[in-house]
């Protein structure tokens, strides 16, 4: 599996989060490290919503909401993205990922 981890996920330019039932984060690549301005180191273990707070209102829209297939807008200093969000739950809780 650590292979596959490697050589899939981290290497997808798809942000990808992998949230536990409590909603905190308990994964995520080098895409959604970038995306999101936090290093792995900082965000696993971290909830959610405190790692995304710079997009408040897109965390509250999706609070709970463990299946999802829709285009979110992100706003940042450099630029405003549009991307395709996809959430879907899983066994530990909620994998959420994110592409232009």
């Amino acid at each position: 599996m650590p292979v596959a981890h490697e050589a899939i996920i981290e290497n997808m330019r798809d942000g990808v989060i992998v949230l536990d039932t409590q909603n905190r984060i308990v994964d995520l690549n080098l895409a959604a490290q970038q995306i999101i301005g936090r290093s792995a180191s900082q965000a696993i273990g971290q909830p959610a919503a405190q790692m995304l707070a710079a997009w408040h209102d897109l965390v509250e829209r999706y609070r709970g909401v463990t299946e999802a297939n829709t285009e979110i807008e992100l706003n940042t200093p450099q630029a405003q993205i549009f991307y395709d969000l996809r959430s879907h739950p899983c066994m530990i809780g909620t994998i959420v990922s994110w592409g232009e």
